[in-house]
């Protein structure tokens, strides 16, 4: 007599989160970090550029353990708090940009830096580095919006985040805290080489708070610098875990949980 087959279960995947997912690129030439997950091993950030016709990168293939890098961005989100006097700072820092910000000539400047951004697009300027093209179309757009709004109200809203951002960060899924680092930041620079976050980009809400906080490096452009870490034992590299290269052990920072300092370190 035939029996009924009971249908199969699907199997149940885990689906890893990873804070810098779309915001990792390398230090030091800007390429967007692969997220990698072989079998039965562990998450990685990886530099890929050379699988799309880059050979100028000297961290060709490397790549950093996921975890140890998204562990110094939860350790710097838990570091970060405002100054004691931050309000007649930020108070000034509005008053002085509505005297001297002409917000149409802006309005003009960034819609003429997109028109021009879109025509290298389309003549194929950014062949292979689409993320690059996204990304400053993106920045600008959110420039553009921020215009449009009330000063007080973007950097309030902001500032609430920051003012309860430890309490906040303590209390909330894994989810919740890469939404909550996607809110605020634009990029993440990761030296794979060194295994340490590097300098951060933040989204134009956040930029004159971020101005004002202790231990944050502002360079020439909107890159803010964080210290090195001490350096710790690290876990095995990608190629290490897929077989590709014999078991090494190499080092990693950790970030400390005190006030942030700047980095003399500087993109050339």
């Amino acid at each position: 007599m035939l029996t009924a087959t009971q249908p199969s279960r699907p199997s149940k995947q885990t689906v890893r989160i990873n804070l810098l997912q779309g915001l990792a690129v390398y230090s030091h030439c800007g390429r967007r970090l692969r997220i990698q997950t072989p079998s039965h091993c562990p998450t990685y950030y990886r530099e890929d550029s050379h699988l799309r016709g880059y050979r100028d990168c000297p961290a060709i293939g490397l790549s950093v353990h996921a975890e140890v890098i998204d562990t110094q961005v939860a350790d710097l989100i838990r570091s970060i708090h405002l100054p004691e006097n931050w309000e007649p700072i930020v108070r000034q820092m509005i008053d002085t940009q509505r005297e001297k910000a002409d917000p149409e000539a802006e309005r003009k400047e960034i819609r003429g830096m997109l028109r021009m951004i879109r025509e290298n697009f389309e003549h194929g300027l950014y062949e292979g580095e689409e993320y690059q093209y996204w990304q400053k179309v993106s920045s600008l757009k959110e420039k553009l919006a921020l215009l449009d709004r009330v000063p007080e109200s973007a950097i309030n809203r902001a500032l609430h985040t920051l003012l309860d951002l430890r309490e906040t960060w303590e209390n909330t899924t894994l989810v919740e805290r890469k939404d909550l680092v996607h809110v605020m930041l634009q990029e993440v620079g990761v030296d794979v080489a060194t295994k340490q976050i590097l300098w951060i980009k933040v989204r134009p809400d956040y930029e004159p708070l971020f101005a004002i906080l202790d231990g944050l490096h502002k360079d020439g452009g909107v890159r803010y610098w964080i210290e090195p870490f001490e350096a710790q034992a690290d876990t095995k590299d990608i190629e290490v875990c897929t077989g590709q290269i014999r078991t090494g052990v190499k080092n990693f920072p950790q970030m400390s949980h005190n006030a942030l300092t700047s980095s003399e370190e500087h993109i050339k």
